[in-house]
């Protein structure tokens, strides 16, 4: 596959109109050399042209061109892209060329493209997001801003600008498939690209004619940081404000609206914006505000951040959500639409080990807790093959709703309860990735005078680091935990809740 490379001299040779006189439609046949390639069905119509099914193969479409829409320098561009035999998973490269029954070029074949249009999915919010991705959780968005920056990174590797990046051209399926289409228009070589949308459009390039000049990497990554800023915050644009001028003009003044650390115009659009914006990661809103703010570090043109520096945070941002860090923070952050703006001084969910009275207790715990997770690690690891998976998941709670089960069988009959806690772990083997908890329930059992059941189950809720550890000592009643209040549960009831919680923090 041939790279191509950043060009900062536009073509010299004209670009002139190619006169087509008889353009296929549905039904007809175009010419792949001197094979015959039927048009079958029409399945999209745009400003350029007319894409249609073929009868080639069910993943190859042909766009033809409208008259007065193929010219010199885009044949030519073309050209270069079927020559270099370009491939990248889920961007729609010129493959063929297409020619009328008289020879002439009329268009090309390319790869099928599947799903919904960015912008008229994501970008529309809680409505579009209903109608397509109604299942859709916050990790999901995250992800999926990963999928569309790793398949730019790949096409830059190739030396080549997208150029028009908006929410038309990229299509989602799901959080980890994308596609890109109208890729004939991509900037190759000293060929620019023609096109371009004014809401992406970098200020030092605002209101120039896009077919005279070629774009620069630095106009790339304002497009992209515009990209990123309207999925995380659902279609707006960072240069939307009330009371304020046209996007394009806050744009070439670089007058950005959404605060960072108390710094801000005072003209943040009306609406649940303020509230998505300020439930992202510190990190990702310094990096908007210092990229769409003028004057501040990352506004000018050569000091944009790049594809790598935004995967960076973003793998980031994706882990917290995942490992539970940001609910523990934020409850709201990991909400799709959360509806409350974040309050850094609202209680946070804490872990016990936070509540210790000294750094030898909390080390101590640390090293209980950093054991259990490494048991448990490797356990799945070497069991399901995998770390974090729904049988992960299954495994735990099976144990725990096993727990549950033994424990409230007590309520009715101590004695069945001794044979049968008896039966299944008296004969323990300190290999049982479950040993430390099944002694537990052993200790828990023998105690009938009920002198240990407290520490013994705080010592157990302290090894899982689990934020309810700290309701279970010292702590006043009308304390609540996903409304419930749970110091005033028995035990059997605080472990069957903790079977239903534990894994969601």
């Amino acid at each position: 596959m041939a790279k191509f490379h950043f060009c900062t001299q536009l073509t010299t040779t004209p670009d002139k109109e190619i006169y087509v006189s008889d353009l296929p439609i549905e039904g007809d046949f175009v010419y792949q050399g001197r094979t015959p390639i039927r048009l079958t069905e029409k399945i999209g119509e745009g400003g350029e042209g007319t894409v249609y099914k073929t009868n080639e193969s069910d993943n190859i479409v042909a766009k033809i061109y409208s008259k007065k829409k193929l010219t010199s320098h885009k044949q030519s561009k073309i050209e270069k892209i079927i020559a270099a035999g370009l491939s990248i998973d889920g961007v729609c490269f010129p493959m063929k060329h297409l020619y009328n029954f008289k020879g002439v070029f009329v268009g090309y074949l390319m790869p099928k493209a599947e799903g919904e249009k960015l912008g008229t999915s994501v970008f529309h919010g809680e409505k579009g997001m209903t109608k397509f991705f109604d299942s859709w959780k916050r990790s999901d968005l995250v992800t999926l801003a990963i999928t569309i920056l790793s398949t730019i990174k790949k096409i830059h590797d190739l030396g080549i600008l997208i150029g028009d990046i908006n929410g038309l051209n990229i299509l989602v399926k799901s959080p980890t498939e994308v596609y890109f289409v109208d890729t004939d228009s991509f900037q190759i070589n000293e060929y620019p690209c023609p096109v371009g949308t004014s809401d992406f459009t970098a200020p030092e390039i605002q209101g120039k004619d896009y077919k005279y000049f070629l774009r620069s990497v630095g106009n790339e990554n304002f497009a992209i940081a515009v990209l990123l800023f309207k999925l995380l915050m659902f279609g707006e644009s960072p240069y939307a404000q009330q009371g304020g001028s046209d996007i394009a003009h806050n744009i070439s003044t670089g007058d950005f609206s959404f605060p960072f650390k108390g710094k801000g115009n005072n003209k943040m659009p009306k609406g649940d914006w303020g509230c998505f914006w300020s439930h992202l990661p510190d990190k990702l809103r310094e990096i908007f505000y210092r990229t769409f703010k003028k004057g501040e570090t990352m506004y000018d043109e050569r000091m944009r951040p790049g594809v790598e520096v935004w995967l960076k945070e973003l793998s980031i941002y994706l882990r917290q959500l995942n490992d539970g860090t940001l609910k523990k923070i934020d409850i709201e952050s990991v909400k799709l639409f959360p509806k409350t703006d974040f309050n850094p001084n609202k209680p946070k969910y804490i872990s016990f080990k936070d509540r210790c009275s000294s750094q030898a207790e909390r080390r101590l715990i640390e090293k209980e807790i950093s054991l259990w997770k490494s048991q448990k690690f490797l356990y799945f690891q070497k069991v399901v093959n995998s770390v974090g998976d729904s049988t992960n998941v299954r495994e735990l709670k099976t144990f725990l709703s096993e727990l549950s089960v033994l424990l409230n069988v007590y309520v009715t009959n101590m004695n069945i309860t001794d044979r049968a806690v008896s039966d299944k772990y008296a004969h323990l083997s300190n290999n049982d990735v479950f040993y430390r908890e099944k002694m537990f329930i052993l200790a828990y059992m023998g105690d009938s005078q009920l002198t240990h059941r407290a520490s013994t189950f705080k010592e157990l809720a302290e090894i899982y680091d689990y934020p309810l550890a700290q309701y279970i000592v010292n702590l006043h009643k009308e304390k609540l935990i996903d409304g419930c209040q749970f110091s005033g549960l028995f035990f059997p009831g605080q472990l069957s809740f903790i079977v239903d919680h534990l894994l969601k923090y």
